[in-house]
């Protein structure tokens, strides 16, 4: 086990996948295990950092080695919570694609077009194969992703959806087509 591992910077045409984190914690170990076994087959990249402290640090490992990130729960195969914190950090430091086990379904609904889920990691495995066998198409999707949680997520559109402006009798600052 070791702290950071020493990937090469990815080519435009072939995306690694990459888990922000320690993947040797609780159960996650056995998703991460069989996932890199899977890609292996497929002769495809998969790493992972952690301590990785501070917007600097941490956007400088996300942009040596992410194009495309994984989301594995603690629970190897559990449905549980996004890691919803994880997946702002990614989306806020450029285009990214994110894999992600199944979560809960409002979690599901609401990154909608944001995060890919999976119903296990031999179907996570099976859609980053995919995304290297199409080439440099996944970039367009990892920037359509990217816009659409800047939409999502903008502070207007959440004070939107809890009824903020409405609650103190605000006008709507922005309309949500023009985000």
């Amino acid at each position: 086990r070791h702290a950071i591992v020493n990937a090469s910077a990815p080519s435009s045409a072939s995306p690694v996948l990459l888990f922000l984190g320690n993947p040797y914690e609780g159960g996650r170990h056995k998703c991460y295990g069989e996932l890199s076994r899977r890609l292996v087959r497929v002769g495809a990249m998969l790493t992972y950092t952690y301590k990785a402290f501070g917007e600097e640090a941490f956007g400088q490992r996300l942009s040596q080695r992410a194009t495309v990130c994984v989301n594995l729960h603690k629970k190897c195969g559990a449905r549980a919570a996004l890691e919803a914190v994880r997946v702002a950090q990614v989306m806020s430091f450029g285009d990214c694609l994110v894999l992600s086990e199944r979560a809960h379904a409002l979690d599901e609904s609401s990154y909608e077009g944001i995060v890919r889920f999976a119903d296990n990691v031999s179907d996570i495995a099976a859609a980053f194969a995919r995304l290297v066998e199409d080439g440099g198409r996944w970039r367009s999707e990892a920037a359509a992703a990217a816009h659409r949680f800047r939409r999502t997520f903008a502070p207007t559109a959440i004070f939107r959806r809890a009824g903020v402006y409405r609650a103190f009798g605000l006008e709507d600052p922005v309309r949500p087509d023009s985000l």
